[in-house]
């Protein structure tokens, strides 16, 4: 298969967003959230961290793997997808069976991720209690840790938003330019000098 996944893991708030829409055109990007998101809003109820995490956990008891088959049906046809902000360690260990992938994972500080999510629009935060409550659900309860240590590529975002842009609008370049029949290491050694 020469179409290729790229997973982009990290915390909530360590700047994957911005990364990726820096540089990727939405065409190509897959948001792990937004079925979720769209059935909140389908059922009438309001978006927020624990609506999103509840109904996470009852999607993923009945199926582990639910959001390979959407994931496929959006790289089909694409040299390569970006996947956003994936939280399960057996289903990207199932797309990493079935295509080529390379995995970026993206961190940051604890105190730079609370004041980027007090900010963002799209599920913000009220206070630090909440903070502490999704480091929680993300550190016991999802595959955080797992998922960040499977990376091949790492971006440290401990920078402004417009430099980590930058590197986000780098790596996608790179990204488009490169064949798509390179080999997997190649091509991940190449994303890895993008990022510097």
């Amino acid at each position: 298969m020469k179409e290729l996944l790229i997973i982009v893991v990290g915390p909530s708030g360590a700047g994957k967003s911005i990364f990726i829409e820096a540089g990727i055109p939405e065409s190509y990007r897959y948001v792990t959230s937004q079925p979720m998101m769209d059935e909140l809003r389908r059922r009438g109820i309001e978006i927020n961290h624990d609506t999103i995490f509840a109904l996470s956990q009852e999607w993923y008891a009945k199926d582990p793997y639910w959001q390979v088959p959407l994931i496929f049906t959006a790289l089909k046809g694409k040299k390569f997808l970006i996947v956003d902000g994936p939280r399960r360690a057996l289903e990207i260990k199932r797309l990493k069976e079935l295509c080529r992938t390379i995995i970026v994972k993206i961190v940051s500080n604890p105190e730079n991720r609370f004041k980027w999510l007090k900010e963002r629009k799209k599920i913000g935060l009220r206070n630090l209690e909440e903070f502490k409550r999704l480091e929680s659900d993300e550190t016991k309860k999802m595959d955080i840790g797992e998922l960040i240590e499977m990376a091949d590529v790492m971006v440290i975002n401990n920078l402004s938003k417009k430099r980590h842009q930058k590197k986000g609008k780098r790596f996608g370049l790179m990204l488009k330019l490169l064949p798509s029949f390179l080999p997997r290491p190649f091509l991940s050694f190449l994303l890895k000098i993008s990022v510097l």
